[in-house]
């Protein structure tokens, strides 16, 4: 119950901040991106030798966040959840799945860019 508080509260201060009173204002950033990391599917072929270890690299604005390496399998799950500071609404998300083997440099094995604002605000979209 105590975490829903604080989430709550998260929740007032940031609407507070982001309210239309206060647009003219120099705030430094326009927001927040909530980004679920939910899975990928169809990794490695054929060509690919030895096992999968993937994990999930997000950037934006020089801000980054990565899921767990997950080891041995092509239809990872993740289920996580990452929180951005938006600083510019033009920003461009890029998404990687990358394969993790010790010893051995990443393996890039798909990757996505998204235009923040081809977004639309306050919805959850599923994106890529």
């Amino acid at each position: 119950e105590t975490n829903n508080v604080a989430k709550l509260e998260d929740h007032n201060i940031r609407d507070e901040e982001y309210k239309l009173s206060n647009s003219l204002k120099n705030i430094p950033d326009v927001g927040y991106l909530t980004i679920q990391v939910v899975q990928a599917m169809g990794l490695g072929s054929s060509k690919m030798q030895g096992s999968i270890n993937p994990f999930c690299l997000l950037e934006l604005d020089n801000q980054f966040h990565r899921t767990k390496t997950l080891t041995n399998i092509k239809t990872p799950v993740w289920e996580k959840t990452f929180q951005f500071k938006v600083l510019d609404s033009f920003s461009l998300l890029k998404i990687a799945i990358v394969n993790e083997k010790m010893n051995s440099p990443p393996i890039l094995l798909g990757n996505a860019v998204i235009r923040l604002s081809q977004l639309l605000p306050g919805d959850e979209q599923d994106v890529w």
